[in-house]
């Protein structure tokens, strides 16, 4: 099964919706969110509303439009329910993390986990616990963190420490971005717009595509 390994809802289909769209034709995709406890909204939400950054009252929203994504796409959803940085006063260690994700996975999953782009706190953990896994001798895919990927886009500064090959794959764009919308608390016409320009940019503006990673060697 592949499994996206994600630190907060709405990266995964920011970062792989189309990828994920293309697997359910032909197999069961299973999202992975490890900070699924949150107080964040953004402030430029796409239809303007404040929210109140009541942490019981926002992972309540988040999951529920986590939800609603779920069951137009078909995928299986799992919230491991630790808190995100904006939600916790305290540092988490990654042998913890990496306890809690080693229950609900196995080495006969094809994992994708993120490339940490946009050095958020989160995404970094579990960058580090990705390569962990490698080199534990788990089947390992790294994915490029959207949208913040979209203004960096030389990914030489991202992978100096690992050894990768990219693999491109055409998306339907439309579908995608039809479903970002609905993550209606985090979501900005600027986030838009970026995910799909660079999704034109990857398909050499002829097509839209998506890009992750797949290393060469183990560490």
């Amino acid at each position: 099964m592949k499994v996206v390994i994600a630190p907060h809802i709405d990266d995964a289909f920011l970062s792989l919706g189309g990828s994920i769209l293309n697997w359910l034709k032909h197999e069961k995709v299973r999202i992975i969110y490890l900070f699924s406890v949150s107080s964040f909204t953004h402030d430029e939400n796409i239809h303007k509303k404040t929210y109140p950054s009541d942490v019981a009252f926002v992972t309540s929203l988040r999951k529920e439009e986590e939800l609603s994504v779920q069951k137009l796409t078909g995928t299986e959803v799992i919230f491991l329910d630790m808190a995100c940085r904006s939600a916790r006063d305290h540092d988490l260690d990654m042998g913890y993390v990496k306890d809690v994700l080693l229950k609900v996975i196995s080495k006969d999953d094809t994992l994708f986990f993120p490339l940490s782009i946009g050095k958020h706190v989160d995404h970094i953990l579990v960058y580090e616990l990705g390569k962990s896994l490698l080199k534990g001798g788990y089947n390992i895919f790294f994915y490029e963190d959207l949208p913040y990927m979209t203004k960096k886009r030389d990914i030489s500064l991202y992978t100096s420490d690992i050894l990768l090959s990219p693999v491109i794959k055409d998306i339907d764009i439309k579908t995608k971005l039809k479903l970002l919308r609905l993550y209606e608390s985090q979501m900005t016409y600027g986030w838009l717009y970026n995910v799909e320009s660079y999704a034109y940019f990857l398909g050499d503006e002829k097509r839209y595509c998506e890009r992750y990673w797949c290393p060469k060697i183990s560490l």
